[in-house]
C-alpha cells in the first residue's frame, strides 16, 4: 500500500526541535511511539563523557581503540553527537532516537598539536568491531583525505547491509 500526503511540511513541536533541525531531520517520520528501543546504532567519533545526564538511562557502551600511552580524544564533540542521537527524552538534550542503545567507539586521540585525529587503521579497527556486533546503523564524523581502503571497506559494509550516515568536513593536508 502506497500513501501520499500533500507536500506541506509538518511543523515540529518539542524540545528536540532545534537539534533535528540542524541536520535536516523531518519532523514526521512516521515511526510509531517507542520504535527505536530495539535499534542499536555504532558512533565512531571522539571520547563521550558517559556520565552526562544525557546519557542517565544507560543505554551507550564506550569502547576507546587507543592504548593507554595514548592522550584519550576530547569529550566535546562525541558527546554531542551521542546526545544528539540517543539522549534521553527527559533530559536538556532529548535525542532524535532516546530509546536506542548506542555504541561510542572512539577511534581518536589527541595529538601532538593537541588536535584530536584517527588514521584509517583505527577507522577500519572501529567499523570492524561495530560490524562484528551486528550494528547496522553507523554515523562517523570526520575530515580528511580520501582512502582507497577505507572507501572499499566502507563499501563492503554497505553491501552487507550497514548504513553508514558520515558528517564529512572535507579534506585536509595535514597527513600526519
Amino acid at each position: 500500500v502506497h500513501y501520499y500526503r500533500p507536500g506541506q511540511e509538518v511543523e515540529c513541536a518539542g524540545p528536540h526541535c532545534a537539534a533535528a533541525g540542524l541536520i535536516g531531520w523531518p519532523a514526521d517520520i512516521g515511526l510509531p511511539a517507542g520504535c527505536d528501543g530495539n535499534v542499536t546504532i555504532g558512533l565512531i567519533d571522539t571520547a563521550i563523557n558517559p556520565a552526562h545526564a544525557a546519557f542517565s538511562k544507560g543505554r551507550v557502551e564506550v569502547i576507546r581503540l587507543s592504548d593507554d600511552g595514548v592522550p584519550e580524544s576530547g569529550r566535546q564533540h562525541g558527546t554531542a553527537v551521542a546526545a544528539l542521537l540517543v539522549g534521553g527524552a527527559d533530559s536538556r538534550t532529548p535525542g532524535l532516537l532516546p530509546h536506542a542503545r548506542l555504541i561510542a567507539v572512539d577511534a581518536f586521540y589527541r595529538g601532538d598539536r593537541q588536535d584530536d585525529r584517527s588514521d584509517a587503521y583505527d577507522l577500519l579497527r572501529a567499523l570492524d568491531l561495530l560490524s562484528g556486533r551486528g550494528v547496522q546503523v553507523t554515523n562517523m564524523s570526520l575530515s580528511g583525505p580520501a582512502n582507497a581502503l577505507l572507501e572499499q571497506f566502507v563499501r563492503k559494509l554497505s553491501e552487507r547491509g550497514m548504513v553508514i550516515g558520515t558528517s564529512v568536513a572535507g579534506g585536509s593536508d595535514d597527513h600526519h
